[in-house]
């Protein structure tokens, strides 16, 4: 009788832990999972209190997903490095659904990743001019930069170019 109640307490506190978390944002099944056992709750306890989250329908991992997707394109991040660190995370993910994430949510990735290169451009984009030298190596540090967030060299280099047709 008093196994039953402990495993009732420790059931309740996992699930109160649980709540408190998801009230500050959103959680992967496995990453609530991990918080619930980090903080010292076993694994069984875990993955029952989770299912539990999931079937009330307050752990959601689709809007986990789309919250994910959004910042990290916002981020200037491509779709292969967005469902490469999804997988990490070992979220269910694919090119298909980023797809219908942006598609959904009008967000433009051509203008975000001119947006990036504005950025990495810096202020002399206008006024006093660059020598060769200089220029070439501002090239070479934004195509490290977008290429850092799993743009194809290739893509980086034709955006680069178009944007400095434009400036």
């Amino acid at each position: 009788m008093e196994s039953e109640n402990q495993n009732q307490d420790s059931h309740k506190e996992a699930y109160s832990h649980a709540i408190r978390l998801l009230a500050r944002k959103d959680y992967s099944r496995h990453k609530m999972e991990k918080k619930l056992i980090e903080k010292g709750f076993d694994r069984a306890l875990a993955k029952e209190v989770v299912s539990e989250l999931i079937e009330k329908r307050f752990l959601r991992e689709e809007l986990y997903v789309e919250s994910r997707v959004k910042g990290l394109i916002r981020k200037g991040w491509s779709y292969e490095k967005v469902i490469h660190h999804l997988e990490q995370e070992k979220c269910p993910i694919d090119s298909s659904m980023i797809d219908e994430i942006i598609g959904e949510s009008g967000i433009d990735t051509d203008e975000i990743l001119m947006h990036q290169i504005q950025k990495k451009w810096g202020s002399q984009l206008f006024g006093e001019e660059l020598t060769f030298e200089q220029k070439q190596k501002k090239k070479e540090k934004v195509l490290r930069y977008l290429v850092s967030k799993g743009h194809h060299f290739s893509e980086s280099k034709a955006a680069l170019e178009r944007f400095l047709s434009t400036h």
